[in-house]
């Protein structure tokens, strides 16, 4: 076990000298460690600067596509009626729509069941097999005398019959308060409900009614009949769907037209994102030895290379579309700080002017969406130069560590020698002291009396 005769001996503090000594001898230790810090901070905003080339990629993918980039607004002279929504790709146009009749699901319902007290009580209706017909297919239902109450009945067509649904009924009727309803989770006519009770015997059979027929919708578009399965009618007409929502005496007027406004906004969107990536940039390229100001990127290079990348991209020109072939025909120009700025008035003069020119500058495989994404995908992947630059610090902090380690190693060996030293010499005084004491015990007594010496 150590110990430490510290100046017990000689008076002198030799903790503190020690302390002193490995202080002195670890400055070089001070240095690395701020070497290492400086390695982090770069390896985290060269991190940060990948996920901001990744959030501008995300915008990209928003709109790589023409049903993406395209927007449309639909609008109804009566959504009461006909209601309407729109894709990027609708067809524009004004659309006479009208509604002769709505798509109905079918709902059968038992008549009242006499001498039924509960829902769960056995021996409601007759044993055997109920047949169900619904969307074309029939499934027998087994009813024994074990499962033969309201409820079981209607356990047993929910969990075996496809595509209804099943529940009795309180009327609260005096004598036949309870009925089984069977209703279709999906419209039109196709959805038919059946019963067929002959397969029971033995008790009660209840005889079925068809409340509601199952229906299509019917509606007129600009003249033409259109049937369909349920209220939401799409495929109609490109891009465009028309809901149905209750039977009209005349037509409804529904207008679609392109929404540049939403356009404008995705672009907005697209150039703060890229601005995110250039204001990082500049941010960390900052350097002010007055202010003590010094960003991450100071002495770095690999940064100059990503923007200069992305600004090559937004600079050239696409063989997307031979009426739009650069941004700066959309109002897009690069400011002197490496941002991208949009002069929204150009842009929409230029929707208004080639807006088939515009959508396939952006997003065409040879247009500038996919050559700026491939770009961002060549950067940051495994093999690319902001991934590579991470791996580099990486390394180089490992480096570090590995040198604060042999460093830290030899500081707790130079102390524990120095306290050793120390030690052995606060021993060594300790034996010359009992030395000389013992000396000193052995020397004749003094007398001083008269002036004359005696012994």
């Amino acid at each position: 076990m150590a110990y430490s005769v510290g100046g017990i001996v000689s008076g002198i503090d030799t903790d503190t000298i020690v302390s002193q000594l490995v202080a002195a001898a670890g400055r070089p230790r001070q240095a690395i460690a701020r070497q290492r810090a400086v390695l982090e901070t770069k390896k985290e905003a060269f991190g940060t600067l990948n996920s901001r080339l990744g959030s501008l990629k995300t915008s990209l993918e928003a709109l790589d596509t023409e049903a993406e980039f395209r927007a449309a607004k639909g609008i109804s002279g009566n959504e009461d009626a006909v209601g309407v929504t729109v894709a990027g790709n609708a067809a524009i146009g004004s659309f006479s729509v009208g509604v002769t009749q709505l798509a109905q699901a079918a709902m059968v319902v038992s008549d009242g069941i006499a001498g039924v007290t509960s829902k769960t009580a056995d021996g409601a209706i007759g044993t055997g097999t109920l047949g169900v017909t619904y969307n074309g297919t029939t499934t027998s239902v087994t009813i024994d005398s074990s499962s033969s109450s309201l409820q079981d009945v209607v356990d047993a067509l929910n969990d075996q019959v496809e595509g209804i649904q099943a529940y009795v009924m309180d009327t609260g009727d005096a004598t036949s308060p309870y009925r089984i309803v069977l209703g279709g989770e999906q419209t039109g006519a196709d959805y038919g409900i059946t019963i067929d009770t002959s397969g029971l015997a033995g008790g009660t059979v209840p005889s079925f009614t068809e409340e509601v027929a199952a229906q299509d919708a019917i509606l007129t578009v600009n003249g033409v009949s259109i049937t369909h399965a349920d209220n939401d009618v799409e495929d109609v007409v490109e891009g465009v769907t028309f809901h149905a929502m209750e039977v009209t005496t005349g037509s409804v007027s529904v207008n679609v037209s392109r929404d540049v406004d939403a356009m404008v906004d995705q672009i907005k969107s697209f150039v703060a994102a890229y601005n995110n990536v250039s204001s990082f940039i500049r941010t960390q390229t900052a350097y002010n030895p007055d202010a003590d100001i010094k960003g991450a990127f100071v002495g770095e290079s690999t940064h100059r290379a990503v923007q200069q990348s992305l600004q090559v991209v937004m600079g050239s020109t696409y063989t997307a579309s031979s009426t739009m072939t650069a941004l700066s025909g959309m109002g897009f120009s690069t400011k002197q700080n490496g941002d991208l700025e949009l002069d929204e008035d150009e842009l929409r003069a230029a929707l208004a002017d080639n807006y088939d020119g515009c959508v396939k500058l952006f997003t065409s495989t040879t247009g500038v969406n996919e050559a700026l994404r491939n770009k961002i995908d060549e950067l940051t992947d495994d093999e690319g130069i902001v991934q590579s630059r991470v791996d580099g610090l990486d390394e180089a902090i490992e480096r570090q560590d590995d040198r604060l380690d042999r460093i830290g190693k030899r500081l707790e060996a130079y102390e524990a020698r120095l306290k050793r030293q120390f030690q052995s010499m606060e021993l060594s005084m300790a034996r010359f002291q009992n030395a000389g004491s013992s000396l000193m015990a052995l020397m004749p007594a003094q007398q001083t009396s008269n002036g004359q010496g005696g012994g």
